[in-house]
């Protein structure tokens, strides 16, 4: 990228980065419409993810395929969830990306929805023209739960 003009570097920065919330987008989507193939595809084949769950508890998964199985098997436990990224700063050079994501997921079990406001740090690599997640940090930073109100749907 050294021997691109000011305004070519700046517009490849700008895609970089429109490229990597594509990533984090699909991520969510993915999560969200349980589909493990796309969730895998946000991966790289050898990614790290670490998951905090709260009270010093944590665990790494090793892998795309492993990564998407479980959050996949996860989310097939809530008869429905619905993940927002709200923020996120992302700062790309060359072929690698870092994104700083803030989120709030919403989980529906049949008597509780659970609201968990969220933040990802993320570490991509752009290998043949695509962005993916190599090394991801899930952090929860706070939680509530309620009972389901019945929505009121106009006939």
């Amino acid at each position: 990228m050294q021997d691109l003009t000011p305004n070519a570097r700046a517009l490849a920065e700008m895609l970089a980065k429109a490229q990597v919330r594509e990533v984090l987008e699909s991520y969510f989507h993915a999560l969200d419409a349980r589909e493990e193939e796309r969730l895998a595809a946000c991966f790289t084949p050898d990614a790290v993810a670490t998951h905090h769950s709260g009270s010093d508890s944590e665990f790494t998964l090793t892998g795309n395929a492993e990564i998407a199985r479980y959050f996949v098997a996860l989310m097939g436990t809530f008869d429905a969830s619905n993940h927002n990224a709200s923020n996120a700063v992302i700062r790309a050079s060359g072929d690698s990306a870092s994104a700083d994501t803030f989120a709030i997921a919403t989980v529906v079990a049949a008597d509780r929805i659970r609201v968990r406001g969220l933040r990802y740090l993320d570490e991509l690599v752009r290998s043949a023209g695509r962005w993916r997640i190599a090394r991801r940090t899930h952090i929860p930073l706070w939680q509530y739960e309620t009972a389901p109100v019945k929505p009121h749907l106009p006939r």
